[in-house]
């Protein structure tokens, strides 16, 4: 076979790639199996693409999960934005907007008022514990609660969302009267 050299192909080689020899050779030779190669391209293509489509569904998750709305909590003069949730009872309450209200306190935790109905809570957890700037609504008695102060656990709590910054305009004792909106 004019002078160039072939080896057979072994049963344990079967991931060793050709390498053109250089320099005289008409022939090509296997090159041993590297530690990391990859055995040959259309695999390597394959391998890739069944990563890629894989990984579609969890980036659609990861895309709805941050759809979110914001709003803004408008005290007198001064508008306060916050973020609402991509859930069922987040979008029912946005579904509502805009909506005048006013806030009462409530032992100086949570300033709140009478929405009138509940929300869908349908994807909702029994019972939520909030965090200071969390909108919610309490459930059994259909009224929007503002918390100013963490509170523990409650069986019918259901967050809508939170404050993106600063909401000491409510922190005011007494009564406060609010306009929430869709943020443009």
């Amino acid at each position: 076979m004019n002078g160039a050299r072939r080896s057979m192909r072994r049963p344990h080689q079967c991931y060793e790639t050709p390498v053109i020899a250089r320099g005289g050779g008409s022939g090509a030779s296997w090159a041993g199996n590297r530690e990391g190669a990859w055995p040959h391209k259309p695999m390597r293509h394959i391998f890739i693409m069944a990563l890629a489509l894989a990984a579609l569904p969890a980036l659609a998750g990861a895309a709805e999960k941050n759809e979110t709305m914001k709003i803004n909590v408008i005290a007198g003069e001064v508008v306060m934005p916050a973020t609402l949730d991509n859930s069922a009872a987040a979008r029912d309450f946005a579904s509502l907007l805009p909506l005048e209200l006013t806030l009462t306190d409530y032992h100086g935790t949570e300033k709140v008022a009478d929405l009138n109905r509940t929300l869908d809570a349908s994807d909702a957890p029994d019972s939520y514990k909030p965090a200071a700037g969390d909108i919610t609504q309490y459930a059994p008695w259909q009224n929007l609660a503002i918390f100013i102060k963490p509170f523990s656990a409650a069986r019918g709590l259901v967050r809508l969302g939170a404050f993106d910054g600063d909401y000491s305009a409510l922190k005011a004792p007494g009564n406060v009267a609010v306009r929430i909106e869709l943020a443009d």
